[in-house]
């Protein structure tokens, strides 16, 4: 029940950010991918069931307004969280640093992935988006993780032990 309700405040707060808060965030076209790292700090804290849920959900969210690509950004979304979720139990994920790299790569491969699918047919134009856009995303996006990360460990917030 505990999960549930964080994933419909998760959820509802992410689609406030999208709307209201991320076009003025935007620096030089580029926004940080708060989902992707929410969905890192998820399956990071909460474990792989709630992150594969809110990763299925947001999918469903954010390719709404597009319904020719409906699907595969929670795919992309669900392959993370799982990945997360395994990868959890083999490594320690209490540092800082471990978790703003997670967030980096998490977010880079979720844009380069993303990206490949719905420019399928120019892949030139693949290479310049993830230059332009997926790798400063990550790194606006680690940013964001390192203030996320910082006020869990100042709330004393532990990753999941299995």
């Amino acid at each position: 029940m505990k999960n549930t309700l964080l994933i419909i405040v998760l959820l509802f707060a992410l689609s406030v950010w999208e709307i209201l808060i991320s076009p003025a965030v935007r620096i030089f076209g580029v926004t940080p991918n708060l989902p992707v790292v929410i969905l890192v700090f998820l399956g990071l804290f909460r474990g792989q069931t709630p992150a594969v849920i809110f990763a299925f959900l947001w999918g469903i969210i954010a390719d709404s307004p597009s319904p020719e690509i409906l699907g595969w950004n929670g795919l992309i979304l669900i392959l993370i969280g799982a990945g997360i979720g395994f990868f959890r139990t083999h490594f320690n994920w209490d540092n800082i640093g471990s978790q703003i790299l997670l967030a980096f790569f998490a977010v880079f491969v979720h844009s380069t992935l993303y990206f490949l699918v719905t420019n399928i047919g120019d892949p030139g134009r693949v290479l310049y988006i993830m230059w332009r856009y997926s790798l400063a995303s990550a790194v606006y996006s680690a940013a964001a993780a390192f203030v996320l990360s910082f006020l869990l460990q100042t709330a004393g917030a532990k990753t999941m032990e299995d």
